[in-house]
């Protein structure tokens, strides 16, 4: 019978990602959605897990007996999940050593920042619990004033909603659920999203033709120089990257719907469904 679980679970977490589709309507809604899509079928999965072990092996279900095969499978994938958090925060550790190898420099705006000497400019929230900006030669020697008001703003926005440990967070739901459908378009949805997100912060201090352009000339220069920094950081430097530059850019000049909605109702539509599998245990004796 808890075979049976297990197997009903992942086939309810295929289908919920296989019905996933890239969201239309407000930047809220799309964002939740698919964060709800990316995260729900692990909670599913886990909750499933929590409940054969906390009903064990002995014993019936709905009149059916229970053995232990189900239970080591849920012990197995529990002990995975835990091994690649563990790896993860191993990770986000070495990575916040590694950007405290770096001087720091008091920028113009008067915000202290972490220096790298390459010219792409660049500037960028890096760490993990506690981001700290990091700034390029190139953002000092290659940008106005303005620009540089731009940038930063854009970078606030990361710091304010908190995205460094936001995506860490969903990146280590990624990795444990790579093999479900979706997985990879979901990660891109929401990297797209957060990136509008925080172009909304520098419209603040441009125009939005000019934050376009500005955005299109750091990725030439990113896509064209050589940099001594990760490319995953810079960005821009993959296909899947340079798309999303054209959908930020869309973006700017035709912005996506805002509403003032909570999305309370959607995340408790969303996650009460996965912890349903607890009530598994009330039919085991």
């Amino acid at each position: 019978m808890h075979l049976g679980l297990i197997a009903g679970a992942v086939v309810v977490a295929a289908a919920v990602r296989w019905g996933w589709k890239p969201g239309v309507g407000s930047w809220w809604q799309r964002w939740w959605r698919a964060v709800l899509v990316l995260t729900g079928p692990l909670l599913l999965l886990v909750s499933t897990a929590i409940a054969i072990l906390s009903m064990g092996h002995h014993g019936t279900m709905l009149g059916w007996a229970v053995g232990p095969l189900g239970c080591r499978i849920s012990q197995m994938g529990l002990a995975g999940a835990l091994l690649i958090g563990l790896q993860g925060l191993l990770q986000a550790g070495w990575a916040t050593w590694f950007w405290q190898r770096y001087p720091w420099v008091d920028l113009p705006q008067g915000v202290p920042a972490r220096f790298i000497d390459t010219e792409t400019p660049l500037a960028a929230q890096v760490g993990f619990w506690r981001p700290v900006l990091m700034v390029s030669r190139g953002w000092f020697d290659q940008l106005s004033s303005q620009e540089q008001a731009v940038i930063l703003a854009h970078e606030q926005a990361h710091a304010h909603y908190h995205d460094p440990l936001c995506f860490w967070l969903l990146g280590l739901v990624r990795r444990l659920t790579i093999w479900l459908p979706n997985t990879q378009a979901l990660w891109q949805e929401l990297l797209l999203l957060r990136e509008i997100r925080a172009d909304r912060w520098a419209v603040q201090q441009a125009h939005p033709l000019a934050v376009a352009e500005l955005l299109v000339r750091i990725a030439r220069q990113a896509a064209l120089g050589q940099s001594a920094v990760p490319a995953s950081l810079v960005g821009f430097s993959g296909p899947d990257e340079l798309d999303r530059l054209e959908q930020r850019v869309d973006a700017l000049l035709k912005p996506i719907p805002e509403t003032d909605d909570s999305p309370l109702g959607l995340v408790i539509l969303g996650v009460t469904p996965a912890l349903l599998p607890l009530l598994a245990m009330g039919f085991h004796h």
